[in-house]
Parts: C-alpha cells; sequence; structure tokens
C-alpha cells in the first residue's frame, strides 16, 4: 500500500506541476492572433473575391436566343406566332451578344461571333477596387440590383487599407529624416544645428611630431555637411558645416 499511494503521489505531483507550468508559460505568451488585422484580411479577401465575380459576371454574356439568330418570326411572320413573339419579347428583348450587339434584328452570327473575340478583353473591364465602389459594371443587358453593393464595397475598401498606426494597420514608418537631411525641419540649411557624432578615434592633423594637438574625430550626420574641430584643445566649439 505504501508503494502504491507513493505512485499515486509522484502521478498526480506530476500533473500538477505540469498544470501550473502550463498556466505559467501560457501567461507570459502573448496573443498571436491580431483580431484587427484579422479584419484587414477579411476585408482584402472580400474586395479580391467581390471583384472576380463581378469581372466574370460581366465578360460572360448572356447567349443569345437561337430562333433570333435565325430570323424566326421573319421568316413565319403571318402564321400566327405570337407565343414565339411574347417568349423572345420577355426573355431576350435586348439586343444579341448579351444586350452588347446592334438592333438583334436578324444579325449574322459571324458578326456576333467577330464582336465578342475584340469586346471580351477590353482593358476597361478590369477595374480597381475603387471603381467598382463606384459604379457597377453588371449592366447588360440589364443593370444587377444588388441590394446594399455600394454600402459593402465602401466598408470593406476602408476596412482592407487602414492608415498607418490604426488599429490593424502597418506600424507607423519613422525615417528620421531630419536626421539625415540637412534641407528639413527645423535645422533646414543650418548644418551648424547638427550636432556631430563621436567616432571613437583619435585624430592629428600634423602628425605626433607637429604643434596641433589630438583632437576626438567626429562626423556629421548630414549629407553636404563636414566636422570642423575648431578649437582643437576645447570639444565646446566642435560644429558641422556646410
Amino acid at each position: 500500500m505504501f508503494h502504491k499511494g507513493l505512485i499515486w503521489g509522484l502521478v498526480f505531483g506530476f500533473f500538477s506541476a505540469s498544470l501550473v507550468s502550463a498556466s505559467a508559460w501560457a501567461a507570459s505568451v502573448p496573443p498571436s492572433c491580431d483580431s484587427d488585422f484579422y479584419d484587414v484580411l477579411s476585408a482584402r479577401a472580400w474586395t479580391s473575391a467581390k471583384r472576380e465575380v463581378e469581372t466574370a459576371e460581366t465578360l460572360i454574356v448572356k447567349p443569345d436566343s437561337v430562333m433570333e439568330y435565325t430570323c424566326f418570326t421573319g421568316r413565319i411572320a403571318g402564321y400566327g406566332t405570337g407565343v414565339a413573339n411574347t417568349h423572345l419579347a420577355n426573355n431576350f428583348s435586348h439586343k444579341t451578344a448579351g444586350g452588347l450587339g446592334g438592333a438583334g434584328a436578324c444579325e449574322d452570327m459571324a458578326d456576333i461571333w467577330e464582336l465578342l473575340k475584340c469586346k471580351n478583353f477590353d482593358a476597361i473591364d478590369f477595374r480597381t477596387f475603387t471603381e467598382l465602389e463606384g459604379a457597377d459594371p453588371r449592366t447588360f443587358p440589364a443593370a444587377c440590383a444588388e441590394a446594399g453593393r455600394a454600402g459593402k464595397w465602401a466598408a470593406n475598401n476602408v476596412a482592407a487599407t487602414p492608415a498607418s498606426g490604426a488599429a490593424g494597420g502597418m506600424e507607423t514608418l519613422v525615417t528620421f529624416m531630419d536626421a539625415i537631411k540637412w534641407s528639413v525641419g527645423a535645422n533646414a540649411n543650418n548644418c551648424n544645428g547638427i550636432e556631430p557624432i563621436a567616432t571613437g578615434v583619435m585624430a592629428d592633423r600634423d602628425g605626433e611630431d607637429g604643434p596641433d594637438v589630438p583632437y576626438p574625430d567626429k562626423v556629421c550626420s548630414i549629407p553636404s555637411c563636414y566636422f570642423d574641430p575648431g578649437n582643437l584643445a576645447a570639444a565646446a566649439d566642435d560644429k558641422c558645416k556646410p
């Protein structure tokens, strides 16, 4: 009994220690999922997929009526074509080629083929997200009446492109242009306002035998500025000059 109790005690102790260690580890690990970034990815996925769908629905036109291509109504005029005319009027009242063609009065199929061959991949059919937000390209043979389409496009375009530093956006880019370009900011055109940076190297203008004393060498971080040590014996007048 003693040995069994010892074994069970060790087992429970091991699992308890493991649970405590796991909890402590989990508490120290930062969240791996940024919900704001996920929202950005979701919005970008929506805009990309929606553009592909709308572009496909623009390029793939509605099939025409075979009866129209055969001039059906013209060939049997006067033979009680009321049913056929009603069918054509209800389903194919638009121009041929899904609304892209001519008047739709006995057009030659060869002309329709040529039209579609040259029309399908017009550059204007491949629109930007902003252009799609402004207008629905699916206008033939009749405009689509998708409820809330413009609002969905506007909301997802905004959500897909958050500003730098905003939730889900890129970190704000810090360029330090004021520190590397002498014509920007408060120190514009004024090298004297730039603090020289010590290199850790001692310089001596005329060597060991000359009268000039060694001085700490420095550099200026701004293009077109150079370091002037001034009085070699005193660092107080070290400056950058144009």
